[in-house]
């Protein structure tokens, strides 16, 4: 069976989306569960209470570390990032990014204004957030104000993956 994505949460556990199943492994390979979820999951976002929200093809779901899916969240059409705060969820998807509060309801901000899909979303720092799009390349979010880097360098305007390294 094919997998979509993995994620280590902090307790060790291994989250794993196939195609059709979310499931879950503790550190001696152990199943803790198995919940039905079409397309699997591209994006995984641990909150501090150990629940982790998931975002597939369909939208993004709220799981509890047993297995519970405490929400059925955001119907957002093809969902690659997220990034949660305690107060806002951040959803990239293949439309450009949505802003959510945490009782699911939108929030309309200026982040609406990134139409192109978004392939990541990386928080830099407690004040940055940095963007990857295809099309508009790497954006960086501070301060409530978005900063296009790639227009006009070597960047270009196709950015999948953000790593960093070192503090």
């Amino acid at each position: 069976v094919p997998i979509n994505s993995m994620f280590v949460d902090r307790k060790g556990n291994i989250w794993v989306a196939e195609i059709m199943h979310l499931l879950c492994f503790n550190p001696k390979g152990d199943q803790i569960f198995s919940l039905p979820m079409i397309h699997g999951a591209k994006c995984f976002q641990e909150m501090s209470d150990g629940a982790v929200w998931v975002g597939n093809n369909t939208g993004v779901y709220k799981v509890s570390p047993s297995g519970t899916l405490l929400s059925h969240g955001i119907l957002q059409k093809r969902t690659f990032s997220l990034f949660v705060t305690d107060s806002l969820i951040f959803v990239g998807a293949i439309n450009g990014l949505a802003t959510y509060t945490s009782d699911l309801l939108v929030k309309a901000t200026g982040l609406d204004s990134i139409k192109s899909r978004i392939s990541v979303l990386h928080r830099f720092s407690p004040t940055t957030l940095l963007i990857g799009t295809v099309g508009e390349g790497l954006i960086i979010l501070t301060g409530g104000k978005l900063r296009y880097c790639s227009r006009f360098s070597a960047l270009g305007d196709i950015i999948y993956a953000i790593t960093q390294v070192g503090e």
